[in-house]
């Protein structure tokens, strides 16, 4: 004989409690579940005295992805963590939400709003109130203000010309200078950012990269600039002048590992880390004073398959990988990683995303984290722990993150 126990929406099957989740007796025979993120909740166990609860175990509550349009390319959350948007590379659009404070995913309304064709990449200006999108099909970048309420409307002109094949932008801390790394003509386009938002070439308009760039980061302290060349196989290294203008340092590249397509550099300035899409690794450095990458004693680290992103959290503390590739177990996913006192990651383990994750976005408070995923045209939302580890972020928003079961009896 068998029953089922069913209270406060937690119901019993017996599988075994994962990622910390646990079920305990407390008193007076009731029972304690623990979410794995500091949190119990108390559940009174009604078996009889015949048939006794055995083997009661917690298990993940289904959690719950945000729709976004078709293929979101890259993903953003403003400074505020009120905010996010997300490009779609095939329905030219931006999607816009808001963020609550447990970090649940509310679409704006309207929706969307119009973006050129084939937005790829997306960067808030330091102050908060204008967004910048590359529109790699028309080669342009579309410019807007944020309302108060985070609702995106474009700037007159709404757009700005770029170079061919515009793929990734980046603003110098100080809020004053753009960059665009245009992957077809192999080059960065510099812009001036009025007080108005709106962009302005600067003189020259470009500066010359490796082949096929595709990613550019800008260091906290906003001297030095570094974009990833997917086609030879570097890093070009960059300092920033004072009228924000590019120069190449005197060792003008740094050597990756095979296809490197994305960078970040960590909130101290101190490392910088390079997804590398061929050879299914992250390249670490050091940052010397001068701005030039030297490779740490262990150049490499392993990630899962064709990790096409990777993002640094605010306390510097841990870096993510959005593992990209759609057809094996070691895609789909994201890496994680702690970083260590000399700034080498130790892995932590991978969680699962949705299909072929390409970017990774992290509030500046350290809570919450969010995966695009180009081909199930949605949001992966998750919680970060105090160990730095992903948890998905259930669409129930403050209830408990797991339902428990177990037979009573048998």
């Amino acid at each position: 004989m068998a029953f089922l126990i069913v209270a406060l929406g937690i119901c019993h099957s017996g599988v075994a409690a994962t990622d910390g989740r646990s079920v305990s007796y407390g008193p007076a025979d009731s029972m304690v579940l623990h979410n794995g993120a500091g949190n119990k909740f108390s559940v009174a166990d009604n078996r009889d005295s015949a048939y006794p609860a055995e083997n009661i175990s917690a298990q993940p509550k289904p959690k719950g992805q945000i729709a976004a349009g078709k293929n979101p390319r890259a993903i953003v959350v403003d400074q505020s963590g009120k905010y996010a948007y997300v490009v779609n590379f095939a329905s030219n659009n931006i999607s816009q939400y808001t963020l609550d404070e447990n970090g649940m995913m509310t679409p704006m309304t309207p929706a969307t709003v119009w973006a050129g064709e084939n937005p790829s990449s997306i960067a808030i200006h330091p102050s908060g109130k204008h967004a910048f999108v590359t529109n790699h099909g028309n080669h342009s970048i579309s410019q807007y203000t944020i309302g108060t309420d985070g609702k995106l409307t474009p700037l007159t002109p709404a757009t700005m010309t770029a170079d061919t094949w515009p793929i990734s932008i980046a603003i110098e801390p100080s809020g004053h200078w753009a960059y665009v790394v245009n992957q077809r003509s192999n080059n960065v386009t510099q812009y001036a950012i009025g007080t108005d938002g709106a962009l302005s070439a600067m003189n020259p308009a470009t500066v010359t990269t490796g082949r096929m760039p595709s990613s550019i980061a800008i260091a906290p302290s906003g001297r030095f600039a570094y974009v990833t060349n997917t086609g030879s196989n570097t890093v070009s290294q960059y300092a920033i002048s004072a009228n924000g203008s590019l120069t190449p340092l005197d060792v003008a590249t740094a050597t990756t590992n095979t296809t490197p397509n994305a960078i970040t550099v960590d909130p101290s300035g101190r490392y910088a880390y390079v997804t590398n899409l061929s050879s299914n690794s992250i390249s670490q450095y050091t940052i010397a004073a001068n701005g030039e990458l030297t490779p740490m004693s262990a150049a490499t680290i392993a990630t899962g398959l064709w990790p096409f992103s990777v993002a640094t959290d605010s306390s510097g503390k841990h870096v993510y990988v959005a593992n990209s590739f759609n057809q094996n177990s070691g895609g789909n996913s994201v890496s994680q990683y702690t970083i260590g006192t000399n700034g080498m990651l130790t892995a932590i383990g991978t969680i699962s995303a949705g299909e072929e994750p390409l970017a990774i976005a992290i509030p500046a408070s350290g809570k919450f984290a969010y995966v695009s995923n180009h081909s199930s045209n949605n949001i992966s939302p998750y919680i970060i722990d105090v160990n730095g580890k992903l948890i998905p972020l259930s669409t129930a928003g403050t209830k408990p993150n797991f339902f428990a079961s177990g037979i009573a009896g048998q």
